[in-house]
């Protein structure tokens, strides 16, 4: 499981989510980190953000819109406490969440990438 010792953000990518059938050949990713725009860089809380549509009409809306609804979901259910801050992105409440959130990813088979993967290859 990756550390927090850096300022670089975690991405995760899993095929299919789980308990959602019509998911299973698409790739979703997952980057859990710090946002590099709200200063000091690395003193903020920690965000959760998927990709989102690139259309200009569209910006900030979920490119998977059953994403979305299954994070909702999901931080219900694990008992994960984060904040919907803007399309596509929560705040986790703490350092702790994000971890078992990442815990969670884990243990659902998702796996643990040190850049971000290729959106473009779903």
């Amino acid at each position: 499981m990756p550390d927090w010792e850096s300022t670089l953000p975690h991405f995760w990518q899993i095929k299919g989510l789980p308990d959602v059938s019509e998911t299973s050949e698409r790739i979703y990713v997952f980057e859990i980190g710090h946002l590099d725009y709200i200063p000091p860089e690395g003193k903020q809380e920690i965000y959760l953000h998927i990709p989102e549509i690139s259309a200009r009409d569209a910006e900030g809306r979920p490119q998977y819109p059953e994403q979305e609804i299954w994070i909702n979901k999901t931080f219900a259910t694990q008992h994960i406490y984060a904040k919907d801050v803007w399309w596509s992105h929560w705040q986790f409440a703490s350092n702790g969440d994000a971890m078992a959130f990442e815990r969670y990813l884990q243990k659902i088979g998702a796996s643990y990438s040190n850049g971000c993967p290729c959106e473009g290859e779903k």
